[in-house]
C-alpha cells in the first residue's frame, strides 16, 4: 500500500511539471515562516511524549499564471520533558529529579509539489501540497533511581526511523499584498508520514505499583517489579500554524497604464470638487457640431513594416478637401460672439466657391486583427509610451490596431483622444461614443471628463486655425488692394 501510494505521489508530481512548461507568464514567490507545531492524531497520545512545538520554514514557488512548482524546507520540534514528568510523577508516585530529557521531537525536511493561487484584490490564496523526504529524530526519555549507591534504570522511552522517510503536506496560505512585490501571510498546512513512512518506538520499564497504598512508592516495591518491554509503530502527524512574509520577484502587472493627457488647471479641480462636474458635464456632453470646414489633409508617403515611421521631409500631394457635414443627435451649440459669427460666415461664403471634396467616415477603420498576449501587450504598451511623448501620428495605428481586442477595451478610448489630439474632433467624438456604449467600469465618469477636456481642447485648435487662414486671407485682400 505505501509503495502503491508513493508511486502515485511521484507520476502525478512528474506530470505537473510536463504540464506547467507550456506556460508564458511566469514569476518567483518566496516564502518565510515560522509558528507553532501542533501534535495530531496517534502521534498527540499521552504514550509519544510530543508536545506542542515551534516550527520554522521557508521556499519558493515558481508560478506559471496561476498554477505553480514549488519547493520547501524547514525544522519544526515538539517538546517532550513536560509531557514525560507528568507521566512518571502519575505513574511512580514522585515528582522526578534525575530525568534525562535533553532531548525531543525534531523533524527536518525538504519537499517539493504544486500550488494553485486564486487572487481577491489585495488578497491572495494559495493551495499547496508537497512530498519529500525527512530525517525524524525520537528523543531518548530516561527515568533513574539510586538503590545502594547505584543507579538502576526505571523507565525508559526510545525509537528509531530510517534516515531518511517519506513524508508529505498539505495546505493554504492567505496573502495580503502590502505592494506589487511584498505581502504578509498565514499559512496551515498538515504534515504527516502516514501511508508513507513508519516510525519504531520502544518502551522498558519497570511495572512497580504502590502495593500498601501509602502513597509512595517503595524501594522494595522497586526491587519486587517486573522489567517489562513493549514495542510499535506509529506515524508522526502535525498541523503547522505559521506567519512570515512573501516576496514576489518578476509577477507581470495585469492592470492597465492609464495615460491622462495634459489638462488644464480647470479640468483637474473639477475631479477634486465633484459639486461642479454636473453643472459642466451638461457643457461637455451636448455635441458640438462643427460647420464645413476647410482642412488641409497631407498624405506622407509611409515607410512601415516592423516600425511606424513617417518619412521626413518627404510631403507630397498637398490638397485642400471639404469635411462632409456631420449630423450630430443634437441640436448646435449656437455662437455667442457676434464677430466671430460674422466672421465665420465670411469663411463659408469663400469656400461655397471651392469645390467640396468628401472624405470617408472615418480612415482608420482596422480589420479583425488578432495578436498574441504578448505582442498585443507590446502594441497598447508603445501606443501608451507615443502618447505620453506627444506623438500621437504613432500612437494612433498602436491603439487602432487593438481597439476590436476584447482584452484591451481602453484601446477605443485612447485611439479616441489621439483623434483629439490631432485635431480631428468629430471622428475622435464617434469613436468615444461607440466606446462609452460598451465601456461600464468604474472610472468610466472619470475618462468621460478626460475626454471632455481632450475635445474642447481640439475645438480650440480648429479655431486657432480658422482665424490664422482668416488673417492671413485678410493680408492678401489688403495687399491686393494697394
Amino acid at each position: 500500500m505505501k509503495q502503491f501510494a508513493q508511486s502515485v505521489i511521484f507520476m502525478l508530481f512528474m506530470t505537473m511539471i510536463w504540464n506547467l512548461g507550456q506556460s508564458q507568464s511566469r514569476y518567483l514567490q518566496l516564502d518565510l515562516n515560522g509558528g507553532i507545531s501542533k501534535p495530531m492524531g496517534t502521534f498527540a497520545n499521552d504514550f509519544m511524549f510530543a508536545g506542542q512545538g515551534y516550527h520554522a520554514g521557508g521556499g519558493f514557488d515558481f508560478f506559471f499564471n496561476k498554477i505553480g512548482i514549488g519547493v520547501s524546507g524547514g525544522l519544526f520540534s515538539n517538546k517532550s520533558e513536560t509531557l514525560f514528568n507528568d507521566y512518571i510523577k502519575n505513574k511512580y508516585l514522585e515528582a522526578p529529579s534525575n530525568i534525562n530529557s535533553n532531548q525531543q521531537w525534531s523533524t527536518k525536511y525538504i519537499m517539493a509539489g504544486p500550488v494553485v493561487k486564486f487572487g481577491f484584490g489585495k488578497f491572495e490564496v494559495d493551495f499547496l501540497a508537497r512530498f519529500g523526504i525527512s530525517q525524524i529524530n525520537v528523543p531518548n526519555l530516561i527515568f533513574t533511581k539510586e538503590f545502594f549507591n547505584q543507579t538502576y534504570e526505571v523507565y525508559r522511552f526510545s525509537g528509531s526511523g530510517q534516515e531518511y522517510q517519506f513524508a508529505w503536506t498539505g495546505g493554504t496560505r492567505l496573502i495580503y499584498k502590502v505592494n506589487s512585490w511584498l505581502g504578509i501571510q498565514a499559512k496551515a498546512d498538515y504534515f504527516a508520514t502516514k501511508y508513507v513512512s513508519d516510525i519504531n518506538y520502544d518502551y522498558t520499564y519497570r511495572n512497580a505499583n504502590d502495593g500498601n497504598r501509602n502513597g509512595v512508592m517503595e524501594d522494595s516495591e522497586y526491587f519486587e517489579s517486573q522489567k517489562l518491554n513493549s514495542n510499535g509503530k506509529t506515524d508522526l502527524s502535525v498541523l503547522n500554524l505559521n506567519v512570515g512574509f512573501i516576496f514576489q520577484l518578476g509577477k507581470p502587472n495585469n492592470s492597465k497604464i492609464k495615460m491622462i493627457p495634459n489638462v488644464s488647471q480647470d479640468t483637474r479641480v473639477e475631479e477634486q470638487k465633484p459639486e461642479l462636474v454636473a453643472e459642466d458635464k451638461e457643457k461637455t456632453a451636448t455635441p458640438i457640431v462643427e460647420d464645413q470646414v476647410v482642412v488641409k489633409t497631407i498624405t506622407p508617403e509611409v515607410v512601415e513594416k516592423n516600425d511606424i515611421k513617417v518619412a521626413d521631409n518627404e510631403m507630397v500631394n498637398k490638397q485642400e478637401v471639404e469635411t462632409k457635414p456631420i449630423k450630430e443627435e443634437n441640436a448646435e451649440i449656437p455662437v455667442v460672439n457676434a464677430e466671430e459669427e460674422r466672421e465665420v460666415k465670411m469663411a463659408e461664403e469663400k469656400r461655397a466657391k471651392e469645390e467640396p471634396v468628401q472624405i470617408p467616415a472615418t480612415s482608420y477603420d482596422a480589420p479583425e486583427a488578432k495578436y498574441d498576449a504578448e505582442a498585443a501587450e507590446f502594441l497598447y504598451k508603445a501606443g501608451e509610451s507615443y502618447f505620453a511623448m506627444n506623438d500621437f501620428e504613432n500612437a494612433l495605428p498602436c491603439f487602432n490596431k487593438l481597439k476590436a481586442d476584447p482584452n484591451y477595451p481602453r484601446s477605443k478610448y485612447m485611439f479616441a483622444l489621439s483623434l483629439c489630439a490631432m485635431g480631428n474632433c468629430d471622428e475622435g467624438k464617434r469613436e468615444y461614443k461607440e466606446f462609452a456604449k460598451t465601456y461600464k467600469e468604474a472610472d468610466a465618469r472619470t475618462l468621460e471628463i478626460i475626454f471632455a477636456s481632450q475635445f474642447e481642447r481640439c475645438g480650440g485648435m480648429l479655431k486657432a486655425k480658422q482665424k490664422s487662414a482668416r488673417s492671413v486671407e485678410t493680408g492678401d485682400k489688403s495687399s491686393k488692394q494697394t
